[in-house]
């Protein structure tokens, strides 16, 4: 009795333009497992998750609960929270804004937990705090590069500028730049 109740109610929900209550909550991280978040820069990267139903289709208003740990790596939502609360858009996605590292390195995991009528379900995602991230490191690797170009343009130009006599040879300065130190020669 009680199935063919539960059944005509939702074939009345369905035909009312209403979706049935999910009996299952799936949630997906779309971007931030393993992330890296530069505690030198203070700068985070956002969490995004999907809450899927029991047939597999993306859940619109389900509430989302973001939690930082309340010790060691980790850091903050804005306000210097450890929480943030939203709601799955249309798509059936949320994500976490303005998080902010602490200037503790090493791993911590970030809980979601999920909840839509009387279902309730959590995942757990792992990041990390570094001193220095892959961008850090290739802004870093850039200046060198940056430095042995200007320096090889200056000499260029100094040495191409200076007046000469003698044979055409020694009028023509020759420059050769390599990777790494610059090297310069002269007339020959």
């Amino acid at each position: 009795m009680r199935l063919r109740i539960f059944v005509m109610l939702a074939a009345a929900a369905i035909a009312c333009g209403q979706q049935p209550a999910p009996s299952a909550l799936k949630i997906i991280v779309l971007q931030g497992e393993g992330a890296r978040h530069s505690i030198r820069s203070r700068h985070g990267v956002q969490t995004v998750i999907e809450v899927r139903d029991q047939n597999d289709r993306p859940l619109p208003g389900a509430q989302v609960v973001f939690q930082l740990p309340a010790a060691g790596p980790g850091g903050t939502f804005p306000g210097g929270r450890l929480t943030q609360r939203t709601v799955t858009d249309a798509r059936g996605q949320a994500a976490t804004a303005g998080f902010a590292p602490n200037d503790q390195e090493g791993r911590f995991n970030l809980k979601v937990v999920v909840s839509s009528g009387d279902l309730t379900a959590e995942t757990v995602v792992s990041q990390i705090n570094q001193a220095r991230t892959e961008i850090d490191r290739a802004r870093r690797s850039k200046k060198p590069w940056i430095i042995v170009a200007l320096g090889g343009a200056t000499a260029g130009i100094v040495l191409g500028t200076r007046g000469g006599g003698g044979s055409p040879a020694a009028q023509t300065p020759t420059i050769t730049l390599v990777p790494g130190p610059v090297s310069v020669g002269g007339p020959r």
